[in-house]
């Protein structure tokens, strides 16, 4: 019997609160951190330079298939995909499908805007933008709330 096998562009799974919600086309993170340079009386040089804010963006774009074989990898139906980007805060996990291993942890994201397409009756595909409090490469520290 054939196995059904998906290829995608980026190679990602798209993890939301611990729900596996598709598989991404496309995904752009951007972390922007401003440096404060602080310097010491007499000294040209700088004695440290301190980071005072962070901001986190990003886009991401995924395909989710109507079938059993996406199903019973819980991969799940359409209306929960969708409470996933009206919730205040969520966390986006993005994982390598090759190794299984975890690329980031998007920490309290938020959806800016959504747009879902069904194209025909087995296809899905959406493109969210987002913006979250904070971004850790691999899982979040377990000291972190």
């Amino acid at each position: 019997m054939a196995k059904n096998n998906i290829q995608t562009a980026a190679g990602i799974k798209l993890i939301i609160n611990g729900n596996v919600v598709g598989f991404a086309t496309g995904f752009s993170l951007n972390r922007n951190q401003q440096l404060n340079t602080i310097y010491e009386i007499d000294n040209p040089l700088p004695a440290e330079i301190a980071p005072t804010l962070i901001s986190v963006s990003g886009t991401l774009s995924g395909i989710r298939v109507r079938d059993n074989y996406l199903d019973e990898n819980k991969i799940f139906d359409l209306s929960q995909v969708i409470n996933f980007f009206t919730q205040k805060y969520v966390n986006i996990t993005i994982e390598d499908m090759q190794t299984g291993k975890i690329i980031y942890n998007i920490y309290k994201a938020i959806f800016e805007s959504d747009s879902i397409s069904i194209e025909n009756k087995k296809t899905i595909t959406f493109n969210a933008n987002f913006k979250a409090m904070f971004v850790f490469p691999g899982t979040i520290p377990s000291n972190v709330s």
